[in-house]
C-alpha cells in the first residue's frame, strides 16, 4: 500500500460526499490515536522538525511510517465499509 493511494481514497470520498477533507483526516488520526495510542499529528509534526521538511502530508506520513493498510481499514470503517480494526 502506498500513502498516495490511500490519499486519493480519501479525496474521491470527500469530493462524492461533499465532506471536508481536512475533517476527515482529523477523524482519522484521531481513530488511529484511540486504536493505536499513537498521535500521528504529534509524530508527524516531530518528524518534520527533525527532518527540516516544512510541509509533509499525512498520507505520506503514513507511508513512512508503515500504517496505511491500518489507515486504510479506519477509513472503511470510517464510511461506513466495515472494519474489525476499532
Amino acid at each position: 500500500m502506498n500513502g498516495q493511494y490511500l490519499e486519493n481514497q480519501i479525496q474521491k470520498y470527500c469530493q462524492e460526499n461533499n465532506k471536508d477533507e481536512a475533517k476527515v483526516w482529523e477523524d482519522l488520526v484521531e481513530i488511529y490515536k484511540n486504536t493505536y495510542g499513537v498521535n500521528l499529528e504529534y509524530m508527524k509534526s516531530e518528524y518534520c522538525k527533525v527532518a527540516c521538511i516544512g510541509f509533509l502530508g499525512m498520507a505520506e506520513y503514513c507511508e513512512l511510517r508503515l500504517c496505511v493498510g491500518d489507515m486504510l481499514g479506519i477509513f472503511n470503517g470510517y464510511i461506513g465499509k466495515g472494519t474489525k480494526l476499532y
